[in-house]
């Protein structure tokens, strides 16, 4: 029956078979793109379904299908295959268009040989000779683009050898760089070292020089000085045998004579110097009467240190001379002072040449050791020392010190006519007259262990 209400029931039909069989295309077949690796790479095989699945399952028109979807002209080509392959199937029509893989879109990289193959078997099984030479021109194509891609392959692979090699090359000649460069940096540390070496060798040779020429100039000059001491001694030595060889039991007795007589005007110019002091004179006098009477008295007391030193033997036949002055001192506190007082001598010194005359040099000690005993000192001690190029002669005894008038103006005790104690005031005055012809200076210092008398006189 045809009529109007007939036909749009068919036409509904129609166009419900084409959505329904577009659901079955964009579901089922869509599915096979993946569960039958249609495509050479699964990340392509999932966006063609997706892409099918978009445009093509809610469309009424095959164009997607037959223009673009490579994955459902492959399910459609393994349809014909499977009904061509049936002999009691005759295939009389198909889709030439669907069934075509090697339309203008196809990409031959993108699908597996085997799917050629089975296009080729259906175009054969029909007589298709367009689809025959199409395919005959894709396989063609895909031979190149296999070639291509062997090619490609394999100038990949050379560049990435030669890559490698070039890196291997660069990282050799680094390597290399680096190693000579450790060498060339070994090297130099090695050759600065050899070079320290040598300069600390050759500084320690120096060193060793200057060491062997300072030990040689000390070894001489103290040889010098050795020799010098014995020459003073063999000097003295032979002095002594000269005088022990000149004395005489006459000569003896003149002396002692002078001695005798040099005592008595010692005794009595000590009288007259108490006498004068009384101020019987006037004061202008007795100044006067004192000076030349002090003056007397210095002398006697020369020819009394004589006769002594005569007749120890230890007198040389010049007044002036030069005087080894340690070796003089201990000397003649050994063998000339007999005194109450104890007498120590300390030297840090064992040469200092003085000009001038052993008799003022005695006459020092004596008078030293006088006011010692006058100041009941137990002990006196003489100790030499170096002050740069002078000597400095430290005389300090254990007695009773200065008087209290001499507390403020200590240095006053060498002034003239200024007694200590109950002297005359002459004794210290005498001293530092003494001195001056010997260029040497005296001044009291600070007593040791707060007693007694402490002078420093400094010999130039």
């Amino acid at each position: 029956m045809d009529t109007p209400m007939s036909r749009q029931v068919l036409e509904l039909f129609k166009q419900s078979e084409k959505r329904l069989e577009r659901y079955v295309v964009g579901v089922l077949w869509g599915e096979s793109f993946l569960r039958n690796e249609y495509y050479k790479d699964e990340h392509i095989a999932d966006i063609a379904r997706k892409e099918l699945q978009r445009i093509d399952k809610d469309s009424e028109s095959p164009s997607y299908v037959i223009d673009s979807s490579l994955g459902s002209k492959i399910d459609f080509v393994r349809l014909i295959k499977t009904l061509s392959s049936d002999n009691n199937v005759e295939v009389l029509y198909y889709n030439t268009e669907l069934a075509n893989l090697v339309s203008s879109s196809f990409s031959p990289e993108d699908v597996k040989p085997q799917f050629i193959s089975d296009l080729e078997i259906i175009a054969e099984r029909t007589g298709n000779k367009e689809l025959i030479s199409k395919i005959k021109d894709a396989k063609r194509q895909i031979e190149e683009l296999t070639q291509q891609k062997i090619e490609a392959e394999k100038k990949a692979e050379e560049a990435k050898r030669l890559q490698s090699e070039a890196e291997a090359k660069a990282l050799k000649a680094e390597e290399e760089r680096r190693i000579a460069e450790a060498k060339a940096k070994a090297e130099e540390e090695l050759r600065r070292q050899v070079e320290l070496d040598k300069l600390r060798a050759e500084n320690e040779k120096v060193k060793a020089e200057n060491a062997r020429l300072i030990a040689e100039k000390r070894a001489k000059e103290e040889e010098s000085k050795r020799k010098q001491i014995e020459k003073e001694k063999q000097l003295e030595s032979l002095k002594v045998e000269f005088y022990k060889k000149a004395s005489n039991p006459d000569t003896d007795a003149l002396i002692h004579h002078v001695k005798n007589n040099n005592s008595r005007i010692n005794a009595k110019v000590d009288e007259l110097i108490q006498l004068v002091s009384k101020g019987k004179f006037g004061k202008e006098n007795s100044y006067l009467i004192l000076e030349s009477l002090s003056h007397i008295k210095k002398l006697s007391q020369k020819a009394l240190v004589a006769t002594d030193l005569i007749l120890s033997c230890d007198l040389a036949q010049s007044d002036s001379q030069k005087i080894n002055l340690p070796l003089f001192i201990q000397g003649y506190l050994a063998e000339e002072i007999k005194s109450t007082v104890k007498c120590h001598f300390l030297s840090d010194i064992e040469l200092f040449a003085v000009y001038g005359s052993k008799l003022d040099l005695a006459l020092l000690i004596d008078n030293f050791v006088k006011n010692s005993e006058d100041w009941h000192a137990k002990n006196i001690w003489l100790h030499c020392s170096r002050q740069n190029n002078s000597l400095q002669l430290d005389i300090y005894d254990d007695g009773d010190g200065l008087i209290d008038s001499f507390s403020q103006e200590p240095n006053q005790i060498f002034d003239f006519a200024k007694s200590g104690r109950n002297g005359t005031g002459f004794g210290m005055y005498l001293i530092k007259e003494t001195l001056k012809s010997l260029r040497a200076s005296i001044e009291i210092d600070t007593p040791i262990n707060n007693k007694g008398m402490h002078f420093k006189i400094l010999f130039k």
